[in-house]
């Protein structure tokens, strides 16, 4: 019985740490950019270090399940929020970071994005570093691929 109790004691949720969201951003930011990625995520090594870290820093055991789950739940919230500004006169309003659309609108777009009206009245938080965590764009190299990348990347022609 004292084993289950220890055990719940030593676990936390993300969302009971209000600034866990930017420090995780930042943190797989600064692995990316010194480990790079590995297909649609960061590399092992980079797991584990954030493990190491984020253990160590709330003094509880934090698997790299929870992580990548967190991370996960990061990338569709991205993806999502890049697909409804990628719409043609997407009434993005960047003073209030929210969308412009009529309640029709929005129900249309919940049948084709999935989650889209999570955004209806809030804006995507930390949209920046998300963008730059997914898009890649704090990488080096125009070739750099990575799981955000939309376009093909630049080859350069030689004649």
């Amino acid at each position: 019985m004292e084993k289950k109790e220890d055990e719940k004691a030593n676990k936390i949720t993300f969302r009971s740490i209000p600034a866990f969201r930017g420090l995780f951003i930042d943190q797989c930011l600064a692995q990316a950019t010194e480990h790079g990625f590995s297909e649609t995520s960061l590399k092992q090594t980079s797991w584990g270090n954030l493990c190491k870290y984020f253990s160590e820093k709330y003094d509880c055991t934090i698997t790299q399940k929870k992580l990548r789950n967190h991370w996960d739940y990061l990338r569709t919230q991205y993806v999502t929020w890049s697909r409804l500004l990628a719409r043609t006169g997407h009434g993005y309003n960047a003073e209030t970071n929210t969308f412009d659309w009529s309640e029709e609108q929005w129900i249309e777009l919940d049948k084709t994005i999935k989650n889209a009206s999570q955004f209806k009245n809030k804006g995507l938080e930390d949209a920046e570093k998300l963008q730059n965590l997914f898009d890649g764009k704090f990488s080096t190299g125009v070739n750099r691929d990575t799981p955000g990348r939309t376009e093909p990347p630049y080859v350069e022609m030689h004649i």
